[in-house]
This record gives C-alpha cells, structure tokens and sequence, in this order.
C-alpha cells in the first residue's frame, strides 16, 4: 500500500499509469492495483479505479511493468490522501489466480492525469 497526500484539490481525468517493479515466485502473475480516495482524518475511503495486468516471464526475476488503470473523471479533495495497493489477488473482482504466487514490489511510481483549468478563456462569437 503506498499513500500519497494531497495538498490541494487534484482533478483526475483520464486513466493513471502505475510503474511497479517486482519479483514473484510464480511464471504467470496477476498484478492488480486500486487506487482509493480516502479522508484525510482515515474516516472513510472511495475506490476511484482499479486494473489487472497479467504478467508472464520466469520466476524470481526482477521485473518492471507500466499499465493503466482504468479512465476516470475524480476530484480528490484538498487534505485528501490518494491510496494505492499493488496486489497479486484482487478476488472477487478478477477470478484467483489458478498459479498462486507471492509477489514482492521493490518499486511503485503512479502518474495521475491532471485536468488544470485554463488560466484565461476567450471566446469570440460574431
């Protein structure tokens, strides 16, 4: 599980990207990532996206993939922590896994797709 905080409000529109790099013990790997929205005082949290990526190579291999999540439009509100949890086990979302492997992530970078408003929009009509 990685939290990042929010300063300010952040506009998602688009699908994030996830950069993971992991080992795993099997050959055929189901890597899953939510990402949450949650409160900043931890009272409640919102599934925002969600994806699964099946990964094939040898076992006990170093690794890196780059998926994207499935496409949103979301405001994670200012004071706002954006969650995300890397999983080889996201039932009963996707089937388990026929292959059970344990997974272990070195390294987890998320991209978020920002929609920033114009600074200034004119618009002629004639």
């Amino acid at each position: 599980t990685y939290e990042f905080p929010t300063g300010r409000a952040l506009d998602l529109m688009g699908g994030p990207v996830v950069a993971v790099t992991f080992t795993a013990t099997g050959t055929d790997v189901p890597l899953s990532v939510r990402l949450w929205d949650v409160a900043g005082d931890r009272s409640v949290q919102g599934l925002v996206t969600r994806a699964t990526y099946r990964v094939g190579g040898a076992a006990n291999h170093r690794r890196t993939v780059r998926f994207q999540l499935t496409p949103q439009g979301y405001q994670f509100p200012a004071g706002h922590i954006v969650k995300a949890e890397v999983t080889a086990n996201d039932t009963p979302y996707m089937q388990k896994s026929n292959l059970p492997a344990l997974v272990s992530v070195h390294r987890f970078a998320l991209t978020l797709p920002l929609y920033r408003k114009p600074s200034a929009f004119v618009t002629s009509l004639t």
